[in-house]
């Protein structure tokens, strides 16, 4: 070698990563990086000249062993599987760093929304191709119940139909037929609740697409009035 080449290798400046850039490659805070040099599993890590920091080549295997790192942590994050348990995924959460642990929840509830979601999708698609004359009743309950739960229902109704007051609908109206339960729900709509017994525009609408003609109604029954009835009003 020359003296010019022998003067270059001497002179050569070694690179060195610092502890922040070590960290942010490996995915890791500058605590867990000391601790992992003190215990001797940093590739080249070694002691300052001050004999209490530590510094790190920078070199391939310093980089490889980066890599792995930040991939086991993001390893972490993920589910292994769809059995893993939540206790298990949150308890490995304690080992991680604040930040990385933050991240993991954030992918946790992102997961539970969307399967949630893929359940309910699911579950209506299924219907879709299930769905027949049979259900109907069932499908009518649960609109009644609703209704009634949302407006309120007056004690009038619940007589005519003799229902009970104050709870147990469901198990009253559970045996009811078809016929019966659009009865009810069509007259709940058309008088509000049994608040009112005056037909609107709206609740002649509803019983038309029920094939209910109520101009026709209110004809046979207005000639079925005594003659003292004849001038009160439709």
């Amino acid at each position: 070698m020359s003296n010019l080449g022998m003067h270059i290798a001497h002179t050569r400046v070694e690179k060195f990563l610092s502890v922040e850039q070590l960290a942010k490659l490996a995915g890791l805070k500058r605590r867990q990086i000391a601790n992992l040099a003190k215990a001797g599993d940093i590739p080249g890590a070694r002691r300052s000249s001050d004999g209490y920091h530590f510094e790190y080549p920078d070199s391939a295997d310093l980089r490889l062993w980066s890599e792995n790192k930040r991939r086991k942590t993001q390893e972490r994050l993920q589910f292994s599987s769809s059995t893993r348990r939540y206790d298990d995924l949150y308890s490995s959460h304690m080992e991680l760093p604040r930040k990385v642990a933050h991240a993991s929840r954030k992918a946790r509830d992102g997961r539970s929304s969307a399967f949630k979601k893929a359940v309910k999708l699911d579950c209506i698609a299924e219907v879709r191709k299930k769905a027949s004359e049979k259900h109907y009743p069932g499908l009518l309950r649960l609109i009644i119940l609703r209704e009634i739960a949302i407006s309120g229902v007056h004690t009038d109704l619940l007589k005519r139909y003799s229902l009970p007051i104050g709870g147990g609908l469901a198990k009253s109206i559970a045996k009811w037929k078809l016929a019966r339960l659009v009865a009810f729900l069509v007259e709940f709509i058309c008088t509000e609740g049994g608040h009112i017994y005056e037909l609107d525009n709206y609740g002649e609408a509803v019983l038309k697409r029920l094939g209910v003609d109520v101009r026709s109604i209110r004809k046979r029954i207005e000639n079925q009035r005594p003659p003292c009835y004849a001038a009160l009003p439709n």
